[in-house]
């Protein structure tokens, strides 16, 4: 209590006794008092919760305040018995009585609490909530939460979720199944494990191959192989298929290997033998591996390369190289091919991919109509091509340096084809692989990129919006409607022919289509050359007596008319007997028929291929018009005779061993021209079966009696052009045209509705 002028204020419970001096007269009288001080029945604060507790249990103490209000603070008198926080929650520690007191505004209550020494020992549990799979799926590179759909929970720790470890995740670019291995452990030191799957899969929409294997090890070498497989994680391998002399399949990109000739060499022989050389020059060198890294190998055999695929569940492309009985011309060994693929249990699991079509009809046409099929050409945009593959089931597999349109992409993509596109090389970044899968091709073959340096196109079970693209005809008659998905490329017709015209295009972009649309083709008139023959020499036709002799005959009058005519071509440059080339990026530089004979056969195909004949404009039965141009060796004046049977010679070898090159003479968008390639391949010592047919020679045996003037104007024409052809002049009289030199079809005059390239021939007089 407080005493103030008598006043007593009462401060907290309790009792006390005042004494009071009492004054009566001269006595001084003590008086005691006994104050009692009692509570207020209209305040109270109470503790309210259990009496008991075990040993790690945690429980939440409770408070009730009546009559006052404040923050209430918390404490214990052993804090070896209870861990107490400072919201009430309390912690057995160990085994004892504490007591635990509330205050608040000067209020206290207390609690006995007693800690037993039972210890918990049942585990926390796992539940599983709706989403949970016990398998999930995870696209290849692609991130997963592996707690996702699971929590936890504990008999006396309550909701533990968040106390989950994985103790074992996975490989996010690692095909197939995976444990993941999860646990959880509560307070008392009870753990619980499970397991769940994940199981990695390639579920985008282009599929990379390994070009004979990889970059790292020699082409179709097994280390290239298993570099593809378990560093760069394709889902494909290719390799090149060839034979030994007793008919065991290995793998080889060239008839020769480590000098051996595979095809006149035994396999007891051939199997022991080392190769060692070097891989490895522009972009590889940044990925892992240095420049020049030497490389030793053995040859490793079909059987071999399909049990690797098999073991790691990866297609198997084969690509069949010509060899005895796997060739256009015979597939007498195609069945062994297929017992080898069928005895290693790939049946279901391989590609074949080859330029010789006939070996893919004979597949289709022998009840191998399941097997894969792909169709190795240069360039897709022929229309027999397209209606070649359609008719016998064959996806297509082109050059990404040649002719390949997104248009012509989208044309086979319609027909139910699937496109592959070769071969991302060494130089070959990154940016230009990620163009080609943007084009939305099927498969991209590679030599050593990573695939998750790429924008990956995942497939996506979304339907997109389809819009109508309407092709027309230059006069509105429509060619075709495509139907085509938002954003993708439709598929055009065939181009469309014009007579006297070559069609140049289409008047708009559909790569891109976001709406209805009508496409019109478009078209440029047409020139054609008039070629005017005197007719009064002798072409008498020869032979050359040797291979060589051909080759001689032919290297030397092509390195005298580079002498003659190269000064006047922008990429060559003469000095004395020296000649250099520079196209495409490549030089070359000779000063004998030797020096040009001995050019290598790439650099060949670069540069000197590209003047030797000019492009033609060839018919359904593969002729046309050599025309005369002192641009190209074999169009000049001087040569064009004498090689006229050239043109049937390289069209031949084209049809029976390489058809999806180009006949028409014109360089792929790289600059090479593929059969003077494989012309002057053979000439440094390639067997090419083809070419050891030699041609015919002509003879030009000039007659001293005849001088002539030929018409210099009116060289060329178009359709819509009429008139009268010029005469020529000389010694004897000029008595007409004629479109054959035995002079039986005469002409006079260019009519309108004329069309192609023509040769005039003079027929004179006495």
């Amino acid at each position: 209590i407080e005493i103030v002028n008598g006043k007593i204020t009462a401060l907290k419970e309790g009792t006390v006794s005042i004494t009071i001096s009492i004054k009566d007269r001269d006595d001084v009288v003590p008086v005691v008092i006994t104050v009692i001080v009692s509570r207020n029945s209209s305040v109270s604060i109470k503790i309210v919760g259990p009496e008991i507790i075990y040993r790690n249990q945690t429980v939440t103490l409770k408070v009730e305040l009546k009559g006052i209000s404040g923050e209430v603070i918390w404490s214990s008198n052993d804090t070896q018995i209870v861990r107490l926080t400072s919201d009430g929650a309390v912690t057995g520690l160990n085994p004892g009585t504490v007591i635990i007191t509330a205050a608040c505004n000067g209020y206290t209550a207390t609690h006995e609490l007693s800690v037993l020494g039972i210890e918990d020992t049942v585990s926390p549990t796992f539940t599983l909530e709706e989403d949970f799979k016990q398998r999930e799926i995870v696209n290849w590179n692609k991130t997963f939460d592996v707690l996702k759909g699971i929590k936890a929970f504990d008999n006396a720790d309550g909701d533990i979720t968040d106390k989950i470890r994985v103790t074992k995740g996975f490989d996010n670019q690692a095909y197939g199944i995976q444990v993941v291995e999860l646990e959880v452990e509560d307070s008392s030191g009870n753990v619980t494990k499970m397991t769940r799957e994940v199981e990695v899969v390639w579920n985008y929409d282009v599929t990379f191959i390994g070009h004979a294997g990889s970059y790292y090890g020699l082409m179709n070498s097994e280390e290239a192989i298993l570099y593809a497989i378990q560093v760069l994680k394709y889902q494909a391998v290719e390799v090149d298929l060839k034979q030994t002399k007793d008919g065991v399949f290995v793998l080889c990109h060239d008839d020769t290997f480590a000098g051996y000739t595979l095809a006149s060499t035994n396999w007891s022989v051939l199997k022991d033998v080392e190769h060692t050389a070097t891989r490895c020059s522009g972009f590889p060198a940044q990925n892992g591996s240095a420049k020049n890294t030497p490389y030793t190998t053995k040859l490793c055999t079909l059987e071999r390369f399909l049990e690797i695929c098999k073991e790691y569940n990866v297609k198997a492309v084969i690509e069949l190289k010509y060899s005895a009985g796997i060739n256009s011309n015979d597939q007498s060994r195609m069945p062994a091919l297929m017992d080898v693929i069928e005895r290693t249990g790939m049946r279901e699991n391989v590609i074949l991919l080859t330029s010789q079509l006939n070996c893919l009809i004979w597949t289709r046409n022998n009840g191998y109509s399941d097997i894969e099929c792909q169709y190795l050409v240069t360039s897709l945009e022929n229309e027999a091509t397209l209606q070649r593959c359609i008719q016998y089931n064959l996806d297509i597999s082109f050059n990404i340096t040649g002719q390949n349109s997104d248009e012509w992409i989208a044309r086979y993509k319609e027909a139910g084809l699937k496109v592959s596109c070769y071969t991302f090389t060494q130089y070959d970044d990154y940016p230009k692989l990620q163009s080609w899968i943007n084009k939305g091709v099927d498969f991209v073959t590679c030599d050593w990129h990573r695939m998750d340096k790429v924008v990956l196109p995942e497939k996506s079970d979304l339907p997109l919006p389809t819009y109508q693209v309407t092709f027309t005809d230059y006069d509105g008659t429509v060619l075709k409607v495509s139907e085509v998905k938002e954003g993708k490329t439709a598929a055009a017709p065939a181009n469309p022919t014009r007579n006297g015209y070559t069609f140049i295009g289409w008047d708009k972009d559909f790569t891109n289509v976001k709406q209805d649309m009508v496409v019109v083709a478009q078209y440029r008139v047409n020139n054609y050359t008039i070629t005017y023959e005197a007719n009064v020499d002798e072409i008498v036709e020869s032979s050359w007596p040797s291979k060589q002799a051909f080759i001689d005959e032919f290297y030397t009058d092509l390195y005298n008319w580079l002498l003659t005519n190269g000064k006047n071509i922008k990429e060559i440059t003469v000095q004395g007997n020296k000649v250099t080339m520079t196209k495409n990026g490549v030089t070359v530089s000779f000063d004998s028929v030797e020096g040009l004979k001995n050019i290598d056969k790439y650099d060949f195909e670069k540069t000197i291929s590209n003047i030797i004949y000019k492009p033609v404009v060839r018919a359904s039965d593969d002729s046309a018009i050599i025309e005369e141009s002192e641009d190209y060796f074999l169009n000049s004046k001087l040569y064009r005779i004498k090689y006229l049977d050239l043109d049937r010679y390289f069209i031949n070898c084209i049809n029976k061993y390489y058809p999806s090159y180009d006949k028409t003479y014109t360089p792929l968008s790289d600059g090479r021209i593929q059969i003077f390639f494989r012309f002057h391949q053979w000439q440094q010592g390639t067997d090419i079966g083809p070419f050891n047919s030699l041609p015919k020679k002509y003879i030009l045996q000039e007659n001293p009696n005849y001088t002539y003037q030929l018409p210099t104007d009116k060289t060329t024409y178009t359709i819509e052009d009429e008139f009268d052809l010029p005469s020529a002049t000389g010694n004897h009289q000029f008595l007409g045209w004629y479109l054959d030199r035995e002079c039986t079809i005469p002409i006079t005059k260019i009519t309108k509705g004329m069309t192609g390239n023509i040769i005039v021939y003079a027929k004179w007089g006495d």
